[in-house]
């Protein structure tokens, strides 16, 4: 029975691709969205201005602070229930859209009740965030399907997600720009819709799912159990990254938003190495962390250091040609965006390492660990944003996430550390073998060493 319950079967079993497989497919599809992003980011500003490009990031970061607040951690609790395989996946699936759906409702009255406080009086802003508030309970179900998707180790199938959802927003951008139609309402339905264009595309992981397995499907209370330990690492998450935000227009007014949201579209282009990493990891790890924890554990130090390094990389050109191409592409109203931008690009650095070290902790089933380093994080980043922002606005808000993010990445490694007895110098700095495991692999794959 043992034996039997913990092998499935090649026709249930989610398909197991290769790691490096897994990981280019998770690159396309994280990639996309900043790529598309910085793509379409010039548009917006030229077109709506730099109240106008508030007013949009304004009316879009309801939904992006809903779907981690009030998700309870039910995504990373159905990834990581999926990814074991040990339960009748598809009844597992559906109780996890079913709560998706629920919670997206009471989210999306949740935006329509707070509209006019987060719109400052501008009635403008309110009627967009309305439309946020009516598509919001769909854009939940997305965030399940995704969910579920990564469990299943559906890489293939999200990076068609990606690119149907970004590929989509940029077309439309692009072609309203041209037209002289880009509005900010316009921008807001684009942005708001094309998700959810993408997520049809997620639907056939649904019937891909074993309908059996060794145990049904895992109470309600299992998926908050886990959900909610990762729950408070969500809400200082959320205080990290996307509360500055919902918040600069009542603190320092439409267009300091304006100019943080291109710096932000700036800043989001190294994260992608990270967050390619960390969404691979934690899924493959949460498979197989107990089975074999010494080769999970080299893995995830050996990915924290080619992580850092890789960010760091993307980093420094990036911020060395930014004095002539922001202003070059955005226009001269933008140039104010230039300091807020390398801050972001250097707080991508500062807490790539750490990033990939708290997706380990969540894959080793300890969670709550990384929660308490996000909590850590947001108390220091609030700190610093209420100092800052009203004095200095857009530069204000950046500097407190470079703050929040070497604190969070820190202490993600300083609980592997004293937790799981990983050296702390393991996560940092760049080997000699490093070097060689990925030429090796480069070689390997682009068949220079194959024999004729």
């Amino acid at each position: 029975m043992g034996k039997t319950s913990s092998t499935a079967s090649p026709a249930t079993a989610p398909a197991r691709r290769s790691f490096a497989r897994s990981l280019s497919h998770v690159f396309i599809s994280l990639l996309l969205g900043p790529l598309a992003a910085f793509i379409t980011a010039p548009l917006l500003a030229r077109a709506l201005g730099q109240d106008g490009r508030g007013e949009l990031a304004a009316a879009n970061a309801p939904v992006l602070f809903t779907t981690a607040v009030l998700t309870f951690g039910l995504g990373e609790a159905g990834t990581y229930f999926v990814a074991r395989n040990r339960h009748e996946n598809q009844a597992l699936a559906r109780r996890v859209l079913l709560l998706f759906a629920g919670l997206g409702l009471l989210a999306g009255l949740a935006t329509w009740a707070a509209s006019p406080m987060l719109a400052a009086g501008n009635e403008d802003l309110q009627a967009h965030l309305v439309v946020s508030a009516l598509l919001t309970p769909p854009t939940f179900l997305v965030f399940g399907l995704r969910a579920v998707a990564s469990g299943a180790h559906a890489f293939a199938l999200q990076a068609r997600e990606s690119f149907v959802t970004n590929g989509l927003r940029l077309v439309v951008i692009a072609v309203l720009f041209a037209a002289g139609e880009l509005t900010v309402f316009s921008a807001v339905l684009v942005m708001l819709l094309s998700p959810l264009a993408g997520g049809l595309v997620l639907l056939p992981v649904l019937r891909r799912l074993p309908s059996s397995g060794a145990v049904g499907p895992p109470r309600y209370r299992d998926l908050f159990g886990y959900g909610h330990r990762i729950w408070l690492g969500a809400l200082s998450g959320i205080v990290l990254s996307r509360v500055d935000q919902l918040l600069m227009v009542p603190l320092s007014g439409e267009q300091e938003l304006g100019l943080y949201a291109v710096a932000v579209s700036i800043g989001e282009l190294p994260t992608v190495v990270a967050a390619g990493v960390r969404a691979v990891v934690f899924s493959a790890d949460a498979a197989d962390a107990e089975a074999d924890a010494e080769r999970s554990a080299a893995r995830l130090q050996l990915l924290s250091r080619l992580t850092s390094t890789a960010t760091a990389v993307v980093a420094v050109p990036l911020i060395a040609v930014l004095p002539w191409a922001l202003p070059a592409v955005f226009g001269q109203d933008f140039e104010r965006s230039l300091l807020p931008s390398a801050v972001l690009v250097l707080a991508t650095v500062a807490g790539s390492a750490g990033s990939v070290a708290g997706s380990g902790l969540s894959a080793r089933g300890r969670p709550g660990l990384r929660s308490l380093s996000m909590l850590f994080a947001a108390v220091a980043n609030m700190a610093v944003f209420f100092a800052a922002v009203p004095h200095w606005g857009a530069l204000g808000a950046a500097l407190a996430t470079l703050v929040g993010a070497w604190v969070a990445g820190t202490a993600n490694v300083f609980w592997l550390r004293k937790a799981f007895g990983m050296p702390f110098a393991a996560f940092y700095g760049l080997r000699r073998s490093d070097v060689s495991l990925v030429l090796s692999t480069v070689r390997r794959r682009s068949g220079v060493n194959r024999a004729p």
